[in-house]
């Protein structure tokens, strides 16, 4: 019986372009981590989930007015996205707690706080995604 080996060659034509692919990716996942934090560091940790959820919004393309207060600006989100109100009026109101009353949350709402950011950040991505999908007009007997 014959075996079939596979030659070296053939599995360096396959791992070169696959390690290159993964160094782009993994340099550009780096970059976007720098980029996305960069400011964020010395913040607390509401104010810091908050600037997130405006930076967020504004790429899913609900971007904080300026007359907006940071509860507005949650509730806002919600309207918009209803599966995502209550954990942006939850981190908008923790931060507006923290950055006018000058209350820190406790481990619980730091626990809390995280678990709305997890719930809500896909619900955004998702809605910034999908503003990249041309929609068909909605002029009515075109």
């Amino acid at each position: 019986s014959s075996f079939s080996f596979i030659a070296i060659e053939d599995i360096l034509r396959f791992l070169v372009p696959a390690g290159i692919a993964a160094g782009v990716i993994g340099g550009i996942w780096i970059i976007w981590s720098v980029i996305w934090n960069f400011g964020l560091g010395s913040l607390s940790p509401e104010s810091r989930l908050y600037a997130k959820l405006t930076r967020l919004g504004w790429l899913a393309g609900i971007g904080r007015r300026h007359d907006q207060t940071p509860i507005e600006f949650g509730a806002r989100i919600g309207r918009l996205i209803p599966e995502a109100n209550e954990g942006a009026v939850t981190i908008a109101t923790s931060y507006a707690t923290h950055r006018y009353g000058g209350r820190q949350a406790d481990e619980d709402e730091l626990g809390a706080l995280l678990d709305a950011w997890k719930e809500i950040r896909f619900k955004l991505v998702g809605r910034m995604f999908r503003r990249l999908i041309p929609q068909p007009s909605q002029e009515a007997g075109a």
